[in-house]
């Protein structure tokens, strides 16, 4: 092994390790194959995305109500609040189907540069007045 490694200039570990690998893949040495191993890579790496995306909805279900108003102001003032803690395209793609809201980050970003609607501006006066008279 050690005048193999050096004809090919890497370390002789390196090529034990290919060999241990090699026989645990043919069924030679008990051990997690190559493909088993790049399997459960797969799955902590799908296991890790999907309590990320379980975060978010936890706190999405806290912070956006359902039959909002207003609900791209509601994303909005979500993704703003919890950018820093789960990114704001995980957010988006998270929330983009269930919440209605944007499918990217770019989405998000084009509503923030947009001026808010007349209509939205009223709806918020309105809201204000309403809540005002029933109390």
């Amino acid at each position: 092994m050690k005048k193999v490694a050096t004809k090919l200039g890497i370390s002789p570990e390196a090529i034990r390790r290919w060999k241990r690998q090699s026989e645990v893949d043919s069924g030679l040495r008990p051990g997690l194959s190559s493909l088993e191993h790049d399997e459960v890579r797969r799955l902590r790496r799908e296991n890790a995305e999907l309590r990320k995306a379980n975060e978010v909805l936890k706190s999405a279900s806290a912070f956006l109500q359902p039959n909002s108003i207003a609900p791209v102001m509601k994303m909005i003032s979500f993704i703003d609040v919890f950018r820093d803690r789960f990114g704001v395209e995980r957010i988006c793609v998270t929330l983009g189907a269930t919440e209605g809201g944007f499918d990217t980050s770019r989405g998000y970003r084009a509503a923030k540069r947009r001026p808010t609607s007349a209509r939205s501006v009223q709806d918020e006066l309105l809201i204000g007045e309403v809540t005002r008279l029933h109390e």
